[in-house]
Formats: structure tokens, C-alpha cells, sequence
């Protein structure tokens, strides 16, 4: 809530200060009426120590002057001058009390050097100033629009400087006093001066002044009060709580209601549950508490503008509705000068389109904020709103005021921005979003981080293809962003909260799939769904006469995202989608769904032509072609349909009838070109890409067109070697050219690759080809080319490249690379390409004759009879499977017995079988086009018979050396059996043994344990025997001396009791002493320590003590132990004395 941030205009400064120096008790709406309804009167001393009593409604009648000339006529003294002042105060008759005080200070305290009175009302005069500083505007805008307030206006740091000089006099005049009114508390003043501190924010000022009040006068509410305030506003809301609860309790109906300090510091603190409960008790007791009415309707405006509550969209609006309708009446009631309450309406004054009055109320926040955030908002809204208006100059004059703050406003730079496009100053705008960017770091809002990347995205005049692809990078970065955080926002309100309006948007997201279209389809796709999303969501939301254009927007959205299906080679979802679109476009009426329904026609007829639907793609272009028949590139991919069709005539008949009408169209020419070269109308060709150049001498399919032509014409040429090293050139320098023009061009590159990977070019350009001899110059060729290639793959990735890249790795003898590459071309075409298969086949055969791998051989096998299904006529492709055939079996027959299987020399026998009979086969087909020599097939079905004939020899070899391998296997086999028997016999007897053993020792352990157990109760038998003879020997003792008492008179002395030795103290415990009496329970005690003695692991042996000889001779007096002690007991020495 940063609305509420400082508890500031909700608690006036000093309404409410009372001391033993000056009584104030400043209520604006304070009643003339006493408690019983009559007039109201004070009482006021003179100096004749009389009292003058007057009525309050009196004073209110009389000006400054009467009420000064009154005060002198009846001698007054200082305190009848405060207490007249403060009854001003008290009815709103500022300027009386003010004017008073100053007649008071002049003609009267000065003049009579009373410094008492002199401090008291300077201090006084200070208040009335910062009360007139709280109403004024902090600041007063020279140039404001439309609130301009009057000339003679003072503003509030005008106030408190007035107010600081008076408590600086105030300060001087008790300097001046003798000691007695010195040390006088003066919580006035500390309040006063505090307040300056608080003003000034040196907060560390304000606290002392406080605390030295609390020092005086602990319980000050007034000072509670304003420590209260200080500590929210230095961020403690702990201690604010502290001391508004104190002010609470100490006063349940003080005014102003400390309730509402109390609810800010919950606020503050994260509850803000208590805090509303707070303020509505606050404003139960005071409907007109106004800083309790602010607090809970800018509570219910951002609970309804929040994403996090659980409210409908009904509710939130109902909400809005009331709390901003109980904010224009509250603005009202405080004579429209509380700053939070003008921000909090100046958003819907402007979606009313009342935007004067919008600057209006932010010129007004912005001349009354009394706290540093509602200054910055007020700044910021009136900085946007100059921009709404179209006033540019306002926008940077508005915007300097917040230039020096460490943390940049988002809303004002975001305005700046937008400012400086407006004016077309593109780099200042990306300077100034970057800029704000780095200062905020990564807590950079979500619409500034749109802004700065929608500027880096857009290719700013003059800027370097370094920089633009820079920036496109950072601006494509920032947006994957925001696409992130938006995926996350639908399962969490809190990322939906941070996206805020930009969700909304659904451009945002096209241009993040314009950014990824060349990098990465799936991101764009990706980007584009959630364009589609968003614009179908807010669509839903709109009127059905506002839908117009928004449906044809996410019509174009459909449309570009099946393009980008396309693209991926997803044809079903982009046909698909095509078709949704189509249909939901209808019959259009206006020229713009015209044109883009014969887009997408276009797009639906690409589509059925990649699914192979060949007929309705056929249909969709006819179809579009009715509608518009210069529609040129649908003519030409009609053409193409026809083609694929086997209809030549109808292909060559479309192309005559674009040539009449759009001979010129370059995208017409560069199709014939390729038609012609797919047909091998060489002749044909050249004259129309010569045509085509002199017409367009910067075409790069022209160029790429003669290129190919001149090497097919030198490649297939069978005129001399001048003759073809002339046409080479001639093709390297049309790819040359094409490459000067285009250096990305991919098929001219490719040209020159080929050319020298195949070593054509001549050393000299008018002399004949020369071919070195040299291998490494051969080697250093590929290599070029290869480097060519491999970069050609990077930015063009086709079959063609691939197979080329192959190419390169085979004739340096890397079949394994050239097998991945011709693998990767071959997985492009869906192995549907007999060249590719071939090629494949090849490698793998190249492969298995140079490391002699009957397995490689089986992989150019199984690519050959791929070859031969995609083209079943072909009678090389048979004579290629005859041959690996063949050559499998004579690798496999020529193999040691131990580097191979007689299942494999079964299966080679096949093939080798089958590979004789294809050979006898093509033997005997005639010549002509056959791809291969007949004769030659001839002598491989002769030396076919001669390697089968080997076959039983290598059967019978193979067989007897698996029989022998097999026969030294079992031998093996039994030997680790009857080995691994033998171990675990040992390691059997082994762990019996341990078992034994362990048996032994634990046996053993449970002999010493019965022993232990013996010899325990044994010792225990004999502590029992020696307890009882203990008892026995005490109780003859006890007998023994009954027997020697004397049978006195009654008048005899009565004998002291004895009292226990040490020597029973020892017997027993340590700390109890034992009588007579307790004899039982001293032999338990010696029970307990032979019991305890008895359960230690090693008992002690007792301890043999000396007899005691017994004074009376008893024999039971024999065993009892002497020990020496410290003293003698009284019982001792009675019974001594009697002997």
C-alpha cells in the first residue's frame, strides 16, 4: 500500500498538546456548550490574582485586536493570553490566535521581560505554524496546467521554517531564565521540535527530542503519540505498535484514535487483517475519522485490483466502484487537499476521458504530498498524463524533478521512452530503456523489460549488423522471459500478478515468434500458441460489433502458426489448421479478407502438395485461381502438380500461359529454370537463364542457373579437354559472381565446393584442365571443400549438402563418416532415394572389402535391396546385389575357421548360389541400357561356380574345427566344474571349523557366566548372615544398657538422650545421622551397601576393623568395630561417669 505508507495526513501533527505550561486542546469542531448545555466559560487570571470569567462565544465576537485590548484592561496574566488564544484555536479562528500571540509577544511579554511567558508563546506561534504548514502545499508548481493555486499561497516549507525560527526564539527566551524555570519540562517545545526533525527526516533528531520528553513525563500521550508516528515512519512498526497500544490502554477514547496508527503498524508488519479491524473500529467510533475512511478504501481498492484474492470479477468491479466513490467524497470533506486520495482518483477520472481534470488532480497530489512516496507517484502520474495530453515538453520538465533519484521511476522512464519515439528518436528511447534497465537490475519490472526488448528488436537506422544481431539476441532473451513467466502465471496467481496487463497483449508474443523463426521453430510455435491463447480470451470479452478486426488478427495468428508446422514438417496440424481457418473465414465481402483468404488457399494447396494429396492441392489452387486469376504462384504450382502427375503437356501448356502474360515475374523465370534443369532441356536452359540475366544481371537464381548448366555441360561433354575446362570455368565463374552478390548463398557455394572437390578448375584460365598428380594437393581440395560444405550445412541443411559432405569423406577414404553422412541424407528423404540408397551401399561395400567384415557387407546388402525396391527396374541395381552377394561369400570363404561360423558359411552359400543365377540372368539381356557389361556378368557367373565348388571343403573344414572347439569346451567345461567343487568343499570345511570354534568360545563364555552368577548369591548369602548377626550383636547392646539403669526416685535428674556418634553416621549413608531410634533403619542402610557392593563386577573384600572392647564386659560387645572419631558423644561420657 504505498499509498499508506507514512502515517502522516491520518494523525495531525500537534491537534492535540497538553502540559503544565500551556493547556491546548485544539478541536476544530469543538462545542461552545458546556457538559449541562449552557454557555460555555473559561476562567482568567490577572495579575491582581483576581478571576475574570468570560464566555467562550464572547471571545469568538471579538477580533485580534478586542480580544488583546480585553487582556490588557483587566491586567491578564501569560497564561489568560494562551488560554484565550487556544479558545481561537479551538473554533478554527487560526489567524486570531495567531495574531494574538504576536500583539502578546510584542506589546506585552517583551516589554515586561517575562521570558517565561515570552517561551511559552513562541512555542505556541511554532504549532500554529506547522498546523498551517500540515493544511499548505508542500510545494507550489510555477507552471502547473490546470491547479494553480493563488499568488499570495505559502507553501509548507515556508511554514516550517516559520515554525523552527519560533521555537529557535522560544529556545533563547528560556536561556534567558533563572535555573528554577529552566529545569522546568517543556514537552511543548521537545514536541515542536521534533516535529521540524520529522519534517526535515532526520529521524535520529526527532527520537532524541522525544525520549528527553518521555523523561520528564513518561506518560505524555501527546508524546506516544508522536513517537508512534516516528517509527512508522523510520519502518519499526513494532515499536510503533508499543506505543500506540500504550496510548490505548492508557486512554480508550484519546483523540486522534490511535487505532489508526495501530492499524498502520499491523500494516506494516504483514497483517493486514488486524489492521483493517483497526481502522473500522476507529471509524466505528468516529465516522468522521478521515485517516481511518483513506486507509480502509485504499485497502478494498488494491484487495480488488490484487490477483491473489478469491473474488469474482463482479465483486472486484463492485469494489472498485465504492471504494473510488468513497474517495471522491472523502476529497470533498478535506477540502481536496490529501494527496493519496487525488492519486487514488486520478486513473478513473482518466478512463473517463476527463483528462484536464486527470492533470488536475495530479498537480494537486503533487502540490500537497507530504511524503516522499506519494511525491514520486505524483510525479510519475503527471509525467504519463503530459504524454496522453501530447505536451512533450511537460513530459521531460515533469521527468527531471525525479532525475537524481538513485532507483529511476518506472512509469516515468517508460514515458521517456515512448516520448522520445513519438519523435522518432529511436536511439534515445533505446538509450533511456537500457539505461533504466541497469540501474533497476533484476528487479526490472515486466513492462520495462518489454519496452527496452521491443526497441532492441527493431532495427534502429544506421546500426551495424553486429549491433542489430546483438540486440535482436538480448530482445529475443528478454521475451522468452516474459513467455516463461506467463507459462507459470496459469498455475500460480502470483506469476499472474506480475505479468499484470502485459498478458493481455498478444503482439508481445508475435514478436517474440518473429524473433525465434530463424533459430528455432519450436520456440516460435511455442510463442505463437500462446499469442492464439491470449487473443482467444480477451476476444471472448469483447462486444460482438468490436470483434471485426480483433478476429481477423487471430485469423492471421492461426495462419502464421501453421506456417511454422509447416515448416517443422508437420503437415497433418498445419493442414489442419489451414482448414480451420478457411472455414471460419467464409465468403469475405471486404478487400482485406479477400487477399487473405487467397493466402491462405495458397498455404492449404503447399500443404496437400507436402502430404502428397496431390488432387485436392490440385483443387485448392483452381479454386483460387477463379477468384484471382493473376495469381502467378498459384499458376506455377499448378504446374508442378501437373508434373507430378505425369501430365507434361498440361505442365508445359500452364508455364506458356504464364510466359505471355508474366514473362517478367522473376519468381516465374527462376521456376522454369528449375523445370527445365529437372527435365534436362540443357538448351533450353541456357538460352532462358541468359535471357533471364541480361533481363535481371543480378539474379542470383539466373547466375546459379548457368553455373549448373555449364558443369553439366563439361561433366557429360564429350568434346575435347580444353573444351571442358572452358565450361568449367564458366560454371565457376557464374557461382563466383553469385557469391560476390550473395555471400550466403548456399547453392552457389555449393557449386564451387563440388568444383573443387572433384579437382575440374584448370591451373590457367586459358589453358587445358591440368589434374595433379600430387595426392596431397588432391587431399588439401577436400578438405576445402569439406570446410565449404560443412559451413553450407550450418545455414541450409538439405539432402543435397549432405550427400556432398559424403561424397567428400569417401574419396578421402572415411566411409565410416561418409556412412553417417549418406545415413543423415537418406533419413531426410525417408529413405526413398535410390541415388542416396545407392550411394550407402556403396560406402558399406567400400568399407567391408578394406577391413574384410562380412557385417558391413550384410548392411550394403540390406541398403541395395532397399535401392531395388524404391526402383524395381533398375538392372545395375540387380547387378550391384549379385555382385555384394558374391563378394560376402568370397570374404566369408576366404576367413580363418576361427574368425567366422557355419552359419554364416551356410548363409554365404546362398548367396552365393543366388548372386550365379542373377549373374546367368543378366548375362543374357541385351546391351542397350543396361548399365552394366553383360560379358562381364557372364565371367562373374563362371567364377560364382568356381567359389561354390569351394563350398563343401570350407563346410567340411568349419565343421570339423567347431567340433574340435566344441569337444574343448566341454573338457574346459568339466575341469571349472570339478574346480569350482573342490573350492567350495574347502570353503565349506572352513566355515564348519569357524562355526566350531565360535561354538567353544561361547560355551565357555556361558561357564563364566554361571561361575559369576555362583560366586555372586555366595557373597550375598554371606552379606545377609553378617547383616544378621549385626542385628542381633545391636539388639544385645540396647538390653545391656536397660539392664544398667538405675531405679531412681522421681525427683532424680532426668538423663539427657544420647546422641549418635559418627561411628553409626559411618555405618549408615553420608548424610543422615542415626539415633537410637532409627537403628532398623541404619542396618537397612548397611543392607543397601553390601547389596550395592554385591552387584559391582569385582567385589571389594570388607574391610576388617579392630574389636571394640566393651566398657560392660558383654560379650556381644566383642565384634563391634572401633573406630577412632573427633569427639565424644554426651552418651559416652554419661555412662563413664557413672562407672
Amino acid at each position: 500500500m504505498a499509498e499508506t505508507s507514512q502515517h502522516s495526513r491520518a494523525s495531525p501533527e500537534v491537534q492535540e498538546i497538553d502540559d503544565t505550561n500551556m493547556d491546548m486542546d485544539i478541536d476544530d469542531n469543538a462545542d461552545d456548550k458546556s457538559a449541562d448545555g449552557h454557555e460555555r466559560t473559561i476562567d482568567l487570571p490577572t495579575n491582581n490574582d483576581e478571576l475574570i470569567e468570560i464566555q467562550v462565544n464572547q471571545l469568538h465576537e471579538m477580533d485580534h485586536a478586542m480580544s488583546a485590548s480585553m487582556l490588557v484592561d483587566i491586567d491578564a496574566r501569560s497564561k489568560a493570553w494562551m488560554r484565550v488564544a487556544q479558545e481561537h484555536l479551538r473554533h478554527g479562528e487560526r489567524d486570531k490566535a495567531r495574531m494574538l500571540l504576536e500583539t502578546a509577544v510584542q506589546t506585552r511579554f517583551t516589554r515586561t521581560s517575562d521570558l517565561d511567558a515570552l517561551c511559552d508563546a513562541y512555542t505556541f506561534l511554532g504549532h500554529i505554524h506547522l498546523i498551517e504548514a500540515r493544511d499548505a502545499p508542500k510545494i507550489i508548481l510555477p507552471n502547473a496546467r490546470q491547479d494553480k493555486l493563488p499568488s499570495d499561497t505559502l507553501s509548507g516549507d515556508e511554514y516550517r521554517k516559520r515554525a523552527a525560527d519560533c521555537f529557535s526564539r522560544a529556545e533563547e527566551a528560556l536561556k534567558q531564565t533563572d535555573a528554577a524555570t529552566r529545569a522546568k519540562p517543556r514537552i511543548a517545545l521537545l514536541v515542536g521540535r521534533s516535529m521540524i526533525a520529522l519534517m526535515q527526516r532526520a529521524i535520529p533528531e526527532a527520537e532524541r527530542a522525544l525520549n528527553l520528553a518521555l523523561q520528564h513525563e513518561p506518560d505524555n500521550l501527546i508524546v506516544h503519540m508522536c513517537l508512534g508516528r516516528l517509527h512508522l515512519q523510520s519502518k519499526r512498526p513494532d515499536l510503533a505498535l508499543r506505543a500506540y497500544q500504550k496510548v490505548l490502554q492508557a486512554a480508550p477514547n484519546f483523540s486522534p484514535d490511535p487505532r489508526v496508527g495501530i492499524g498502520l503498524g499491523y500494516w506494516l508488519s504483514g497483517d493486514h487483517r488486524r489492521a483493517q479491524m483497526a481502522w473500522k473500529r476507529a471509524l466505528e467510533r468516529d465516522a468522521n475519522n478521515h485517516g481511518a475512511r483513506l486507509l480502509l478504501n485504499v485497502a478494498d481498492s488494491n484487495e480488488a485490483k490484487s490477483f491473489n484474492s478469491s473474488m469474482s470479477t463482479d465483486e472486484r468491479q463492485e469494489k472498485m466502484i465504492a471504494a473510488t466513490r468513497q474517495m471522491g467524497q472523502l476529497f470533498v470533506q478535506t477540502h481536496q487537499k490529501l494527496s493519496p486520495v487525488a492519486l487514488s482518483l486520478i486513473r478513473n477520472t482518466e478512463v473517463q476521458g476527463q483528462i484536464d481534470k486527470a492533470i488536475k488532480l495530479a498537480e494537486r497530489a503533487l502540490q500537497y504530498a507530504d511524503t516522499a512516496a506519494h511525491t514520486r507517484r505524483a510525479v510519475s502520474e503527471r509525467t504519463r498524463l503530459a504524454f496522453v495530453k501530447g505536451d512533450k515538453d511537460d513530459v521531460e520538465q515533469y521527468a527531471s524533478r525525479l532525475r537524481q533519484d538513485p532507483t529511476p521511476d518506472i512509469v516515468v522512464e517508460i514515458v521517456r521512452a515512448q516520448n522520445a519515439i513519438a519523435s522518432g528518436n529511436y536511439r534515445e528511447a533505446l538509450n533511456i530503456a537500457e539505461m533504466a534497465t541497469r540501474k533497476i537490475g533484476s528487479q526490472a519490472p515486466v513492462e520495462l523489460n518489454l519496452v527496452y526488448a521491443l526497441l532492441l528488436a527493431y532495427p534502429h537506422p544506421g546500426m551495424p549488423p553486429a549491433e542489430l544481431a546483438s540486440n535482436t539476441r538480448h530482445a529475443r532473451d528478454l521475451l522468452d522471459s516474459i513467455h516463461e513467466t506467463y507459462k507459470r502465471s496459469k498455475s500460480s496467481k502470483d506469476g499472474r500478478a506480475s505479468l499484470r496487463s502485459v498478458a493481455d497483449d498478444p503482439m508481445v508474443f508475435v514478436q517474440l515468434a518473429k524473433l525465434w523463426q530463424t533459430e528455432s521453430l519450436e520456440k516460435a510455435v511455442s510463442a505463437y500458441q500462446t499469442a492464439i491463447e491470449i487473443h482467444a480470451r480477451f476476444r471472448a470479452g469483447q462486444d460482438e460489433g468490436d470483434s471485426d478486426e480483433h478476429s481477423l488478427t487471430g485469423l492471421r495468428m492461426s495462419n502464421n502458426l501453421a506456417t511454422l508446422y509447416m515448416l517443422q514438417g508437420n503437415v497433418d496440424d498445419a493442414m489442419q489448421m489451414y482448414e480451420q481457418v478457411v472455414a471460419s473465414l467464409g465468403q469475405p465481402q471486404d478487400k482485406a479478407r479477400q487477399n487473405f483468404r487467397s493466402t491462405l488457399l495458397y498455404n492449404l494447396g503447399r500443404a496437400y502438395e507436402d502430404s502428397n494429396d496431390v488432387v485436392r492441392a490440385s483443387e485448392a489452387y483452381r479454386s483460387l485461381l477463379e477468384e484471382h486469376p493473376e495469381y502467378v504462384n498459384a499458376k506455377i504450382r499448378l504446374s508442378k502438380v501437373a508434373l507430378t502427375l505425369g501430365r507434361v503437356a498440361e505442365a508445359d501448356q500452364i508455364l506458356k500461359e504464364i510466359n505471355t502474360s508474366h514473362s517478367s515475374d522473376i519468381e516465374f523465370r527462376s521456376y522454369v529454370s528449375h523445370y527445365m534443369h529437372s527435365q534436362e532441356k540443357w538448351t533450353e536452359l541456357q538460352k532462358f537463364a541468359t535471357i533471364t540475366r541480361r533481363s535481371h544481371p543480378d539474379d542470383l537464381h539466373a547466375l546459379c542457373t548457368l553455373g549448373s548448366y555449364h558443369y553439366h555441360l563439361a561433366r557429360d561433354s564429350k568434346a575435347g579437354e580444353t573444351e571442358r575446362a572452358k565450361d568449367y570455368c564458366r560454371s565457376a565463374e557464374a557461382f563466383s559472381q553469385a557469391l560476390s552478390l550473395d555471400p550466403t548463398c548456399t547453392v552457389a557455394a555449393q557449386g564451387l565446393a563440388i568444383a573443387i572437390a572433384e579437382d575440374t578448375l584448370p591451373l590457367r584460365k586459358d589453358g587445358p584442365a591440368s589434374r595433379p598428380s600430387d595426392g596431397a594437393a588432391k587431399l588439401k581440395g577436400l578438405e576445402i571443400a569439406l570446410s565449404i560444405f560443412t559451413r553450407i550445412k550450418d545455414s541450409m541443411l538439405t539432402s543435397s549438402v549432405l550427400v556432398n559432405i559424403g561424397h567428400c569423406h569417401f574419396a578421402k577414404g572415411d566411409e565410416e563418416r561418409a556412412i553417417e553422412a549418406y545415413g543423415a541424407a537418406a533419413e531426410m528423404t525417408k529413405n526413398q532415394d535410390w541415388q542416396i540408397l545407392m550411394y550407402l551401399c556403396r560406402a558399406y561395400y567400400s568399407f567391408a572389402l578394406k577391413s574384410s567384415s562380412y557385417a558391413a557387407m550384410g548392411k550394403a546388402l540390406m541398403y541395395a535391396q532397399r535401392a531395388c525396391q524404391v526402383k524395381p527396374h533398375d538392372k545395375t541395381t540387380l547387378y550391384n546385389i549379385a555382385m555384394i552377394q558374391q563378394k560376402g561369400a568370397e570374404i566369408v570363404l576366404n576367413l580363418e575357421p576361427d574368425q567366422r561360423s557355419i552359419t554364416e558359411v551356410h548363409q554365404v552359400s546362398g548367396q552365393a548360389s543366388s548372386a550365379n543365377d542373377l549373374f546367368r540372368l543378366l548375362a543374357t539381356l541385351p546391351k542397350d541400357g543396361a548399365g552394366y557389361d553383360p560379358e562381364m556378368a557372364g565371367y562373374r557367373a563362371k567364377y560364382g561356380g568356381s567359389l561354390l565348388r569351394k563350398v563343401p571343403e570350407q563346410l567340411e573344414k568349419q565343421e570339423t574345427y567347431e567340433t574340435e572347439q566344441s569337444t574343448k569346451h566341454e573338457i574346459a567345461k568339466k575341469k571349472r566344474a570339478e574346480e569350482k567343487a573342490r573350492l567350495d568343499e574347502i570353503q565349506r570345511q572352513r566355515v564348519e571349523a569357524e562355526r566350531a570354534r565360535l561354538a567353544e568360545e561361547e560355551a565357555i563364555r556361558e561357564r563364566q557366566r554361571q561361575e559369576a552368577k555362583s560366586w555372586r548369591m555366595e557373597i550375598r548369602q554371606q552379606e545377609e548372615e553378617e547383616g544378621i548377626k549385626k542385628q542381633e550383636r545391636a539388639e544385645g547392646r540396647a538390653r545391656s544398657r536397660k539392664d544398667k539403669e538405675p531405679l531412681g526416685s522421681g525427683d532424680e535428674v532426668e538423663r539427657k538422650p544420647r546422641r549418635k556418634s559418627k561411628k553409626k553416621a559411618k555405618r549408615g549413608s553420608d548424610d543422615d545421622m542415626i539415633d537410637d531410634d532409627e537403628e532398623a533403619n541404619a542396618m537397612h542402610t548397611d543392607e543397601d551397601d553390601v547389596q550395592a557392593r554385591a552387584r559391582s563386577k569385582t567385589p571389594k573384600p570388607k574391610k576388617k576393623r579392630p574389636a571394640a572392647v566393651d566398657p560392660d564386659g558383654d560379650e556381644g560387645g566383642e565384634d563391634r568395630p572401633t573406630k577412632k572419631t573427633k569427639f565424644k558423644s554426651v552418651a559416652v561420657l554419661s555412662d563413664t561417669d557413672e562407672e
